[in-house]
């Protein structure tokens, strides 16, 4: 499987969209609890469900921003 994915990452959930090769159209949705103490597990889920991607965006949800 082919196409461009997104990846967010808040403090409760990591969640995957893959959209087509050709287009902006969905074609799989993946979300799976974040464990902080393993994030090697989510990231080996993400792969063994989705594939290789073409390309990758990732976001980086405010849960994880501290304030000076």
């Amino acid at each position: 499987m082919s196409g461009r994915v997104g990846v967010e990452l808040t403090p409760a959930a990591v969640r995957m969209v893959r959209v087509s090769r050709y287009s902006a159209r969905v074609t799989e949705t993946i979300e799976i609890p974040w464990d902080p103490a393993r994030p090697a597990d989510a990231v080996a889920t993400l792969r063994a469900k989705s594939g290789r991607p073409d390309g990758i965006s990732l976001a980086i949800g405010l849960g994880f921003l501290e304030v000076a």
